[in-house]
């Protein structure tokens, strides 16, 4: 068999030598998922043009991608091609892209986050109907030193919101994000307290001073809750409580954002508890749930 393969080798390089010697030649196709001239993937660029789109940029033209994702119009304007024809992106009858309805979809099917937002839409309404004041729920993402703003119901309460569906914050800037650093993987929290003594937000807010992160999170600890009292808008009051996964490991947060005026503390800290731990009990009874 050994000696087969070799003797085909030697034929099929014969013919090659062959052809190349009568003035072929050989043409070479580019790896889709090869490094570019600068060292970054196919796929990292493909992130950069998703990542171009936002809520105020819902839609936009090819040379609109490569401005915001930092590419050649040439390069973006392959991309957005590429993309579409596999569903990630569609295009509008003006020519602009959007994001794709068939990524949607598969997104919606699969993605663990949705299915932790479909399980919390009804704790939240009930929540937000009893304390009828903006109510939300966000997950960690501890390595960016970040919370990612899940859901959330605004139909009643007075008190200004900075943050929006589908958006970031500074995990030390929010109530929500002091009850996951209370209690997730202490790590975190380590890494945080070694930054130094003055924490700078990349979102929205003022610096503030890494020993009052600290003592936040420790009162947390303490409660079981946040309390916030004139954080990132001053005029507001923010109570959040941990959610917890199957594996005894937090995944997200419920809160609430009342103007401190009109704030029942006790009250408020006993109903997002609740709410809390009615959603960490629905996640923790399915079981096929991973996140």
């Amino acid at each position: 068999m050994l000696r087969e393969i070799l003797r085909l080798k030697a034929r099929k390089d014969l013919q090659l030598s062959q052809l190349l010697s009568r003035g072929f030649t050989l043409r070479t196709y580019a790896d889709p998922v090869a490094n570019s001239s600068s060292g970054e993937s196919v796929l990292a660029r493909a992130a950069r043009v998703v990542q171009a789109f936002s809520p105020n940029s819902p839609q936009l033209s090819a040379s609109q991608i490569a401005r915001s994702a930092d590419l050649s119009t040439s390069t973006a304007h392959r991309l957005c091609l590429q993309m579409l024809e596999v569903g990630l992106l569609d295009r509008l009858d003006n020519g602009n892209f959007v994001l794709g309805g068939r990524a949607w979809e598969s997104f919606l099917q699969t993605s663990p986050i949705e299915r932790l937002r479909a399980l919390s839409q009804p704790i939240l309404g009930r929540l937000h109907a009893k304390l009828r004041c903006y109510v939300a729920l966000a997950i960690p993402d501890f390595p960016q030193r970040q919370t990612l703003n899940l859901d959330y119901r605004d139909e009643f309460g007075e008190a200004e919101i900075l943050a929006y569906h589908g958006g970031r914050a500074d995990i030390f800037m929010t109530s929500s994000g002091i009850a996951l650093l209370a209690f997730g993987p202490q790590q975190w929290l380590k890494e945080l307290k070694s930054g130094g003594p003055l924490l700078r937000p990349t979102f929205f807010g003022d610096p503030v001073e890494t020993s009052v992160v600290m003592e936040q999170v420790q009162l947390c600890q303490e409660r079981g809750y946040s309390h916030i009292i004139g954080g990132v808008v001053a005029e507001n009051t923010a109570i959040a409580a941990p959610v917890w996964g199957p594996h005894s490991s937090v995944v997200a947060a419920v809160s609430c954002t009342i103007l401190t005026e009109q704030a029942d503390p006790a009250h408020i800290s006993e109903a997002v508890m609740n709410a809390a731990d009615e959603l960490s009990i629905r996640i923790t009874s399915m079981k096929r749930f991973a996140y």
